[in-house]
């Protein structure tokens, strides 16, 4: 790794690449928060330009001057263009996933042994099932909540028999519909954030996992070229040095575009500006990454063999006089919080020399631990150094990290206990459902009197709906687990 060193050809000048994670962010929204962290630990010590839509063009501490430049690609995958698009298919596939890259050979053996992936494989199972019942209980007491706050007059209705009963039953046809298929907020929250994950992961692999949805077949394409984009205008504006900071699934979008998985970087810089990114490139910053996962379950977007196209450019920059190439250059730092379930240590992301992994405590528990790098005092520490060249610690006072300590704990308290009722009030939906066919099937025995005709009956079909349910759970599973698989294997096997 070593000291940070500048050629004779650069400036002073350093280019900050941020790369946004998942969500549907304002434009800004990540460089406010670092700005605001920087602020923090620099006072008036950091001076803030800024420019269009009062957005931060540039920073400058310790007389370096650091340009920043957003690689904003929320507007990509928002709005009308996702709703709809969260994929329960893929999310309870995705158990299987490990197992089938296992039996497929992409998982290296030296990386990844035979009982690590069986034991992961038998803790993703239960899991992923298990978030479909939470989402049933979500979405209940959405619609629960949504039917005592609205104001809206009960549905019209047309029947053919004007009685109380007859519109009685017409308005719970309409209410029943309603239930079913009206979306509510925890669809847009899934179509807004877990589903840029599918979206982005979806357009990696074959046209097929996005039938009828060509519009989102494009985004991963789109998205890297905003990444380009940002690189081209980092050079023209003289940037010597490119350093780049990303987020969550930002941390992913970086690195593929680093790799030329989805576009070469050849074709993408112009004016022969190609070599510069790797010859530049001196800092990677990951904050909430879940690259190891995504190279657990994709391995095939993540692999060593894709690295070849961004080496062949290190190979040109060592040809051209005060370049270096970024494979001795480069340090990349990873930031990870215990709580966070999304981001983890990086173990197996050695390509481009040693990954130097921060474990960061404090500051949240489980439900915003992912959105608080930003405000850590190790991350301020360590982005500091690398942007201004100078060392500074931020302090907190006793009562900071006393009330950060008892929030943690209250996050790490309320969110099992909210997934626990969730899942409690899906799994009594499945099991009413369960026994509702039964129920209306043994009503002509109840009204006829033959009671001992009505349990069976009902017993009957519920273990009948019960067994129907488990094995779609399983073999059901499996089976659309593999087609997928092979919807992603095909299509990079051809990249």
């Amino acid at each position: 790794m070593g000291k940070r060193q500048k050629s004779a050809t650069n400036t002073s000048r350093t280019g900050l690449l941020i790369v946004h994670g998942i969500g549907e962010q304002r434009q800004g929204e990540t460089s406010e928060k670092l700005v605001k962290g920087l602020s923090r630990l620099y006072g008036s010590d950091v001076q803030v330009e800024r420019g269009a839509d009062n957005l931060p063009v540039t920073l400058t501490a310790a007389g370096q001057t650091v340009r920043i430049y957003e690689v904003y690609w929320a507007d990509i995958l928002s709005g009308e263009r996702v709703a709809n698009t969260f994929r329960w298919d893929l999310i309870l596939s995705l158990g299987w996933f490990p197992w089938l890259n296992w039996k497929a050979g992409r998982l290296p053996r030296n990386l990844y042994s035979r009982t690590l992936v069986v034991l992961q494989t038998l803790l993703l199972l239960p899991i992923t099932l298990l978030l479909y019942p939470i989402y049933l209980g979500a979405r209940i007491l959405a619609q629960f909540a949504g039917t005592i706050f609205r104001k809206s007059p009960p549905p019209e209705v047309e029947v053919d028999e004007d009685t109380a009963l007859a519109r009685l039953a017409a308005r719970s046809r309409i209410y029943a519909d309603r239930a079913a298929k009206e979306p509510t907020w925890v669809e847009e929250i899934l179509d807004t954030f877990a589903g840029d994950v599918t979206n982005y992961m979806a357009a990696l692999g074959d046209p097929q996992l996005l039938a009828g949805r060509e519009d989102l077949q494009q985004a991963a394409v789109e998205i890297h070229q905003r990444f380009y984009a940002a690189v081209a205008a980092a050079e023209k504006d003289g940037c010597g040095e490119i350093q780049i900071l990303a987020h969550s699934l930002g941390t992913v979008i970086a690195y593929h575009a680093l790799t030329g998985l989805v576009l070469k970087p050849a074709a993408n810089l112009p004016n022969g500006r190609t070599y510069q990114l790797a010859s530049r490139l001196t800092r990677f910053y990951t904050i909430g990454s879940p690259l190891e996962k995504i190279r657990f379950f994709w391995p095939g977007t993540i692999s060593e063999k894709r690295l070849d196209a961004f080496k062949v450019i290190n190979e040109q920059a060592a040809a051209i006089p005060g370049a270096q190439p970024s494979e001795s250059r480069i340090r990349w730092d990873n930031f990870h919080h215990a709580f966070d379930l999304v981001s983890g240590r990086l173990k197996r992301f050695d390509h481009w020399g040693k990954v130097t992994n921060h474990a960061i405590r404090g500051s949240g528990g489980m439900i915003r631990s992912h959105v608080i790098y930003e405000s850590s005092p190790t991350f301020l520490e360590i982005i500091s150094a690398g942007l201004f060249g100078t060392t500074r610690t931020l302090s907190q006072s006793l009562t900071t990290r006393t009330v950060n300590r008892l929030s943690s704990i209250g996050e790490n308290l309320l969110l099992p206990l909210a997934l626990l009722l969730l899942l409690i009030v899906g799994i009594l939906m499945g099991l009413l459902t369960a026994f509702l066919p039964g129920y209306f099937i043994s009503l002509p025995f109840r009204l006829l009197g033959w009671d001992a005709w009505v349990n069976t009956i009902q017993n009957f079909f519920a273990v009948i709906m019960l067994i129907v349910i488990a094995v779609q759970a399983t073999f059901g599973v499996h089976k659309t687990a593999r087609e997928m698989h092979r919807l992603w294997a095909n299509r990079q096997q051809t990249r």
